[in-house]
């Protein structure tokens, strides 16, 4: 089963791929990263992908992150994630695409996402957020339109080994995880009050992989992550006990205006139908994702040398 894989160099799809592999999709990965031909905003470059590897399934990943956020970078946003997803799926269609799976987010409920439903109406609170409801719009219209079917996983709040060290911002968790390993301060925003749901990297992509291409989520939108809510106070608080010991400091920002405090979403379809639950608990995926910092990179910072060995109640 030929399978196209975009942002394959990206830290979900560098997950999800070996478990690909291992259910027999001959996995085709695509990322502008390792190869700036492989920038899908230019359709002459997803029409030389989609007849280069002639997918019957579209696993897409790729897409412009969340921190372009400024005023100048609202049509960077769009392109690279609405214009690129387009011209992926429809070049994929046309070498005869049969289902797609779209990995999108809960940043696509915006204002809607503590409702806990599944089926909320979508009321994105910032650029990102209604490019990733645009994108789920768009897969139902064009996959409607051309009778191929779909599946929409929104993911949220992920973390674990296999992010880059390097590079700031590959999720907020990973982020702070990679601060403290660097030594820098963790920041927080209206004193830390939001409520997450921190899902490890492994559960998530088990879940993509099993419900991805399944026969009863064809044609539906399926959250993806744990349960148990945290206050982001409380998981800046763990990440410093496991991963940094009194190695960090907290930093507080300005309260952002269209800040959304309780962005909790519900998993019935997930846990009941595919009986797929993510259950590593945040403190045992914080300390896989520490002891893989420290077999892989070490300590750069003489502050964070000795792990804290007191372990937080959750």
């Amino acid at each position: 089963m030929s399978t196209l894989v975009t942002g394959s160099a990206g830290f979900i799809a560098s997950h999800l791929i070996p478990i690909l592999e291992r259910q027999e999709y001959v996995v085709h990965g695509v990322d502008i990263k390792t190869n700036k031909k492989n920038d899908l905003v230019k359709l002459s470059n997803a029409t030389r992908i989609a007849k280069s590897t002639s997918p019957e399934f579209l696993f897409h990943l790729a897409g412009s992150g969340e921190q372009i956020n400024s005023t100048d970078s609202y049509a960077a946003l769009a392109e690279g994630n609405l214009l690129a997803y387009v011209n992926i799926l429809q070049s994929a269609i046309e070498q005869g695409l049969r289902h797609v799976c779209l990995i999108s987010g809960v940043e696509a409920y915006g204002f809607n996402a503590g409702t806990r439903n599944e089926n909320a109406a979508l009321q994105p609170a910032s650029m990102y957020g209604a490019m990733k409801a645009a994108m789920e719009h768009a897969t139902d219209a064009i996959c409607t339109d051309n009778r191929i079917t779909y599946t929409i996983c929104r993911v949220h709040d992920i973390y674990g080994p296999g992010f880059s060290i390097s590079v700031p911002g590959t999720t907020q968790i990973n982020e702070w995880i990679r601060r403290v390993q660097q030594g820098d301060s963790l920041y927080l925003i209206n004193e830390g009050h939001q409520l997450r749901q921190p899902t490890y990297i492994t559960d998530a992509v088990e879940a993509i992989a099993a419900i991805g291409c399944h026969p009863l989520a064809k044609n539906k939108t399926i959250n993806i992550g744990h349960n148990h809510a945290y206050r982001m106070a409380d998981i800046a608080r763990l990440i410093g006990l496991h991963c940094g010991g009194k190695g960090y400091e907290l930093e507080y920002l300005e309260n952002k205006s269209r800040e959304i405090i309780d962005t909790r979403v519900g998993h019935t379809q997930a846990e009941q139908v595919f009986k797929q639950h993510c259950q590593t608990t945040f403190n045992v995926g914080l300390e896989h994702t520490w002891n893989w910092i420290q077999e892989f990179h070490g300590n750069t910072n003489n502050s964070i040398k000795q792990k804290k060995t007191q372990k937080a109640k959750v």
